[in-house]
């Protein structure tokens, strides 16, 4: 014998359950009666009851859930029920069934779901229920598979139509409306509206809140399909009880049903559902007022009424049954109190007036206005204050197409308090030019001005806010005639002494621009106030100047006394401002430092970065004297002082120390920092005894940096063998800072047309300072007499400091006191000391500072600045 594969064995196991699951199933089942009513369901494997997840059973653990169902434990019993109904078992809703155990029959079918997956019952359970629909005990339990399924069979539609329903069986009612709506089956509109007519049109008012669950189910049903005859039905609804009087205990359940009316009716395009609404609003003129139903009513009818309003026409005819509303005398309900009719009064104008303003047609204004006069004419009440405002507000709120009565909103308005008057009236007239309204807005603005500011404190409300928003207002009147109107009042509040200047001449200004002129009077004012700002202007300038002047003058004092000499000495050691500004008032002080800066630098103990920036310092004073105490205060340095140390000594004479230092530095062996300032220190000198260093040092072998340095010189000291060493060095490949020192050297030993010549095939921007320097250079080198001081002019724009010295040497040598003073004084706006005033330009200070050093000073005189000989 064969042995059977268990893997085999397992399935054949599960597929004779599966046929015994299915054997209560027979050829007579219910066949659909149309394809795809059944759509795919959202299947849910298992769900929550009590604490406790009840799962769908896998196929091979039915069988014990059968077992189960018909335990003694009602827990248990039910637990098994719900499992097997969440497979869509059908033996056990046939054994249920069979059983007549109708509490888990009923159980089954509510959470029962189908094992295909779609939504629809089996038909074998619809072909049961069909069987057994006309046992009345039954048929109540069966109806729970059709809350939420759906059934396959015309036939199973049509068995529905036969239940008979009377009032006491409210409940089983319900179950066969939701049953009956709860299929994808064609055709069948005129059916289910059959039946709702039948049943629901006549209801007696005490039932109504019984039938308001079924109204939902039937009203879903037509919406859904987008049933057109339905919105009939549930205008007859609406009908059967807007003419009759609703005795009070039964409003809130006429008021409920008619609300799930509107909101089915809501969900129907506009097209079919605007005269309905419409209609309902057209009725409210004529049905007592009630506290519950009439608001209620009216706030449902408005609103759905304006939102399917599809036309101007169809806004403008709500409209009218607003106004129609608010116009009719309505006696309410004589047995509300004084204090309830009030209330329903005021509910009631209130929405209506909410809804006038929500319609913005051409009437909504005027019927706006009309009522606001007939709440101006009720001042007092309770409720008119509110709905005043509300009646203002909404017309502030108006388009300005909307049409507003003039003549009977201002008749209103003089009714009204200040307050109200101002905060909300002139809105709405600068949204309507009018000529009353023009008026009235001159009126007010008389009133502001000619008021005394207390008088608008106890508003609230600033005067000149006030003034100013009712201005703004009037300039909206744009016409002509009102603009000219609007001015000659304000001429006069000014003339009246009722605009203080300051208003006027802001007001004015705007309106005269609008205008196109100028009023006499404010051009005569205008004309005194600039008089007077300028000549304020004036005083101000020459007090704010010596001010200026005298603060300055103060402090050249004050650092210049021994103690502020110190004091700029000791904060070198700084960073920031502090040490630039000290370092710029000793510069200002001049040769009465050099006893504290002499001191300072020969010892060893000052910081090397203060002992630098004192060294550059007193190069800037110039002075001879400190050449010596320089030199001994490097002679122990590090060899990066070196720059900073013969920097210093150019600017100074040259001395026999100096030289031989400078001298010692191309002997002996040295850094090629030292070695090339030494050089640079002569080329500034052009100093001719060092002429065979420079030819010694301008060989290639001495390296890149020496041998520039050496060109330079030899190039500062004319020497024509200079320039064949730039033009040989210029055929090579130079980094940019190299090339521009090869250029200005160049430019020492050329005639402008040759450098010219000699640099128009450089690869670099012939449009750079550096490059227009040099070219200045040549050209002043090369220039007589007036010409030369045109270059040295130019020089003075350098960003090379030796180019603006020489520049400034050779104008003050030659007394260009009109082109010194140009620079000395390059802000005339300021007026400062001139030693201030020069510091705070580059060209300035090196005038300034080189015209002391070559025995000079300049004085400040009516007529200008003069060179002086100390």
């Amino acid at each position: 014998m064969r042995r059977i594969d268990t893997g085999i064995m397992v399935v054949l196991i599960a597929f004779f359950l599966i046929s015994a699951s299915y054997s209560f199933a027979d050829t007579a089942l219910v066949a659909a009666d149309y394809p795809y009513l059944c759509p795919k369901g959202d299947h849910h494997k298992s769900i929550s009851m009590n604490g406790r997840t009840i799962n769908m059973p896998k196929i091979l653990e039915e069988k014990e859930l059968f077992e189960k169902v018909n335990s003694r434990d009602e827990k248990e019993s039910r637990t098994a029920t719900i499992s097997l109904a969440l497979s869509g078992n059908l033996k056990a809703f046939s054994v249920l069934l069979e059983k007549r155990n109708l509490n888990l029959l009923s159980l089954y079918g509510s959470f029962y779901q189908n094992r295909n997956g779609s939504r629809c019952v089996d038909p074998h359970i619809e072909n049961k229920i069909i069987e057994s629909f006309d046992d009345t005990e039954l048929r109540e339990y069966l109806l729970t598979f059709f809350g939420k399924n759906l059934y396959q069979s015309r036939k199973f539609f049509d068995m529905l139509f036969t239940v008979n329903i009377s009032l006491r069986e409210i409940r089983f009612f319900t179950a066969v409306i939701r049953s009956l709506i709860a299929t994808n089956q064609p055709d069948i509109e005129n059916a289910v509206f059959e039946h709702a007519i039948k049943y629901m049109v006549d209801v007696e008012l005490k039932y109504w809140h019984n039938f308001l669950p079924i109204d939902k189910y039937y009203l879903d049903f037509f919406v859904q399909r987008n049933f057109k005859p339905a919105v009939s039905y549930m205008q007859e609804i609406l009908d059967e009880t807007h003419y009759s009087i609703v005795p009070e205990i039964y409003r809130t359940h006429v008021y409920n049903r008619h609300r799930a009316l509107y909101y089915q009716l809501d969900k129907f395009p506009s097209s079919l559902v605007e005269e309905v609404f419409a209609k309902q609003l057209s009725k409210l003129k004529n049905i007592m007022r009630d506290e519950i139903f009439f608001n209620l009513e009216l706030e449902a009818a408005g609103r759905y009424a304006l939102k399917h309003a599809l036309s101007y026409e169809g806004r403008g005819n709500i409209v009218q049954y607003l106004d129609g509303i608010l116009s009719t005398e309505q006696v309410s309900d004589p047995s509300a109190s004084e204090k309830a009719r009030a209330i329903i009064d005021y509910k009631m104008q209130s929405q209506a007036i909410e809804f006038l303003a929500q319609a913005s047609t051409r009437d909504s204004g005027l019927i706006l206005t009309k009522e606001l006069n007939r709440q101006v004419g009720s001042i007092g009440t309770k409720s008119s204050a509110a709905l005043i405002t509300q009646i203002l507000t909404n017309l502030s709120a108006l388009p300005a197409s909307v049409e507003i009565n003039i003549p009977e909103f201002i008749s209103a308005v003089n009714k009204l308090d200040k307050r109200s008057q101002l905060l909300i009236v002139p809105h709405i007239l600068g949204k309507h030019p009018h000529p009353e309204g023009h008026a009235f807005l001159l009126m007010q603005l008389q009133d502001i001005a000619s008021s005394g500011d207390t008088v608008w404190m106890k508003q609230g409300i600033q005067r000149k806010s006030a003034y100013k928003m009712i201005f703004d207002i009037l300039i909206t009147f744009d016409a002509a005639e009102y603009l000219f109107l609007s001015r000659q009042q304000i001429d006069s509040l000014f003339n009246e002494g009722n605009l203080d200047e300051d208003l006027y001449i802001s007001s004015s200004k705007r309106l005269n621009q609008l205008i196109g002129n100028e009023s006499e009077l404010y051009t005569l004012l205008r004309e005194k106030r600039e008089a007077e700002e300028i000549d304020g202007k004036r005083k101000r300038a020459r007090t704010e100047e010596a001010r200026y002047r005298k603060h300055f003058e103060d402090q050249i004092i004050e650092h210049m006394s021994p103690e502020g000499i110190k004091q700029n000495i000791q904060s070198l050691s700084q960073h920031g401002s502090a040490s630039k500004n000290a370092a710029m008032w000793l510069v200002i002080t001049g040769p009465d430092i050099l006893p504290y800066a002499h001191e300072v630098i020969r010892r060893s103990d000052t910081d090397i970065k203060a002992k630098l920036k004192l060294i550059s310092i007193l190069g800037a004073i110039g002075d001879a004297r400190s050449i010596q105490p320089i030199l001994d205060s490097v002679l122990p340095g590090p060899e990066n002082t070196y720059k900073n140390v013969f920097l210093a000594l150019s600017e100074m004479p040259m001395t026999n120390e100096s030289f031989d230092f400078a001298i010692a530095q191309l002997t002996g062996e040295r850094s090629v920092i030292a070695q090339r300032s030494a050089l640079v220190y002569f080329a500034l000198h052009r100093d001719r005894r060092s002429l065979k260093w420079a030819k010694k040092y301008s060989l290639n072998n001495t390296g890149n940096e020496l041998h520039l340095a050496a060109v330079f010189l030899m190039a500062r000291l004319g020497e024509s063998a200079a320039r064949d060493l730039i033009l040989e060095s210029l055929k090579r490949q130079h980094k940019h800072s190299d090339l521009e020192t090869l250029v200005r050297s160049l430019a020492e030993v050329t005639a402008p047309e040759e450098f010219i010549s000699y640099t128009e095939h450089l690869k670099f921007d012939k449009k750079t300072k550096w490059y227009n320097a040099a070219k200045w250079i040549t050209e002043f080198r090369n220039a007589e007499a007036e010409a030369k001081a045109v270059f040295a002019e130019r020089l003075l724009t350098s960003d090379n400091p030796w180019d603006i010295r020489e520049a400034a040497r050779y104008l003050i040598g030659e007394a260009k006191t009109e082109i010194l003073e140009k620079h000395l004084l390059a802000d005339p706006r300021v007026e400062l000391p001139l030693v201030m005033e020069a510091m705070q330009h580059r060209a300035g200070r090196t005038i300034y500072l080189e015209a002391r050093k070559m025995g000079y000073r300049f004085e400040e005189t009516l007529d200008g600045i003069q060179l002086l000989k100390e």
